[in-house]
């Protein structure tokens, strides 16, 4: 063998390789989701929130890149959005995932997409009554996510991730709590259109 392609030929190896992915793994990130807000022809300032976000999938076909999944997120907003009447949002999302990632890896970078549907879940909007009560919307929320990103393993089954998340939810009206006296009737519906960025650490078995 030529000499000269040995240092090559191992450089390669390290570089690209088959990613080590477990049968089972569970992630925890975390950052920042931008919001905005829409019903009866009003949309809301932008607002901000921090999410957290947890996520546990299996991956049933050997050497098939696609795993299914569970995840949950929470999210509080504390901007005040005067435009849509809020001061105060906290949100729970519950969401189907399916996670499909490039089989070859490049020095340990290893790029994915996942596809995430919300069932189930709950929004409590905090209004603002120019009264001492502060009734909360409650809503439940469904629709759909498209979360893309990157992972770094740095151990055979730990790695750390960054993700990019674009979501448009369809908040439900339920009821209104905590609303003292005040007599309010049913409220519309709310969209929500929302972009996450995210980081956090990955564990597999």
């Amino acid at each position: 063998m030529n000499r000269g392609l040995l240092p090559f030929m191992l450089a390669t190896s390290f570089a690209v390789s088959t990613p080590a992915w477990a049968l089972f793994n569970a992630q925890v990130l975390t950052g920042k989701r931008t919001a905005k807000w829409s019903a009866d022809n009003r949309s809301s300032d932008t607002t901000t929130g921090t999410e957290l976000r947890a996520a546990a999938h299996i991956d049933p076909i050997p050497l098939v890149p696609v795993a299914f999944g569970i995840a949950a997120s929470q999210t509080t907003f504390d901007d005040e959005s005067t435009k849509f009447g809020v001061s105060k949002i906290d949100g729970t999302d519950i969401d189907l995932e399916i996670e499909a990632w490039l089989p070859l890896e490049l020095a340990g970078l290893v790029p994915y997409a996942k596809l995430s549907y919300t069932i189930a879940g709950k929004y409590e909007m905090e209004t603002i009554t120019g009264t001492s009560f502060r009734p909360k919307a409650v809503y439940k929320p469904t629709g759909a996510a498209l979360h893309v990103g990157i992972k770094y393993e740095f151990l055979l089954r730990l790695g750390i991730m960054a993700e990019f998340e674009s979501g448009n939810r369809k908040l439900e009206f339920d009821k209104v709590t905590d609303a003292g006296n005040l007599d309010i009737q049913g409220l519309s519906d709310v969209d929500q259109n929302s972009t996450s960025i995210l980081i956090g650490v990955q564990a597999g078995l």
